[in-house]
């Protein structure tokens, strides 16, 4: 699956500030990793998948060094979505984040190196996002793998498809392109009626934590104590993109407590949602996803 760096949080309260020997990048400061990505010198594909296990109803890692990378890139409205494991422990020696897991520090003495991490005043996912960086000389190459979620480009808008294969080599050019994107950040928590939530898997697999959340919602009226799922508002219907399993446990429960309520963020970026949509199932054509996400089977 995949969700926003955002979407997941810490479970540790300090990291070092370079990947391990184990690491494709072993050794390498996260800042120039972070630079690395930044500027296209290294994809996504060159970072292992994070690993999420669903926590006191949040997605937590353990993959802190690798989320701290992610989150920059975020902020600096680089990264929309990254793919992630869903697991089902954590080595309860990380779990001791001070923050709630929304930040993050070094070990004492410890810093990030490299130029991008300095634009982001706080990676806390309420916190504003990056100040549009400072014209400079130095030329950065465009990130060549543009089907990844890691695209320099966040996503697809009327400037890139009037010039799909435009280079901003510039760094002016890319500033302005840049300026140019719906960055969709908007967190304010609204509640919905479940039952007007589509669904946009076709088959899922509903373990012990989602047969336990389905029972707990029996007595709760708004879902609180439960994070809020992201969902689009597109084509005047509402869809969960990463948020399949919670929202069968909430329309499976609406008929039993009739005011239940599903908390949401709500983004109405209608070309990421396509992407999203058809990440997996490049074959979707626009009407296949309008008359689907009503109904979903469950796999045993």
């Amino acid at each position: 699956m995949y969700l926003r760096p955002s979407e997941i949080y810490f479970s540790q309260k300090e990291i070092n500030n370079h990947f391990d020997k184990r690491s494709s990048h072993r050794n390498k400061n996260l800042g120039e990793t972070l630079d690395e990505l930044v500027e296209g010198q290294c994809s996504i594909n060159n970072i292992p998948t994070i690993s999420v296990m669903w926590r006191g109803g949040k997605w937590v890692t353990a993959d802190n060094r690798r989320l701290w990378v992610f989150r920059h890139l975020e902020k600096l409205g680089k990264c929309t979505t990254i793919p992630v494991t869903e697991i089902y422990q954590i080595d309860p020696r990380k779990l001791n984040s001070i923050t709630g897991g929304r930040t993050v520090r070094f070990y004492y003495g410890l810093s990030a190196t490299g130029k991008w991490h300095h634009r982001v005043s706080s990676i806390d996912p309420d916190a504003a996002l990056a100040a549009q960086p400072e014209t400079s000389t130095r030329y950065v190459t465009r990130n060549p793998y543009t089907t990844s979620s890691l695209s320099m480009l966040r996503t697809p808008t009327s400037y890139d498809q009037q010039s799909p294969q435009r280079d901003y080599s510039n760094i002016n050019d890319f500033h302005a392109a840049i300026s140019n994107l719906s960055l969709s950040t908007t967190r304010n928590v609204e509640r919905l009626n479940p039952l007007e939530v589509r669904f946009t898997k076709e088959t899922i697999t509903i373990n012990s934590y989602f047969e336990n959340l389905k029972l707990s919602l029996r007595y709760s009226a708004n879902g609180e104590n439960n994070n809020p799922i992201t969902v689009y508002k597109v084509f005047g219907k509402y869809w969960v993109t990463d948020g399949n399993k919670r929202l069968w446990a909430y329309k499976e429960t609406r008929s039993l407590n009739v005011g239940l309520c599903i908390p949401v963020k709500v983004k109405e970026d209608k070309e990421e949602f396509l992407e999203l949509m058809r990440k997996d199932r490049p074959w979707l054509s626009l009407i296949d996803i309008l008359q689907s996400g009503e109904n979903i089977q469950i796999l045993t």
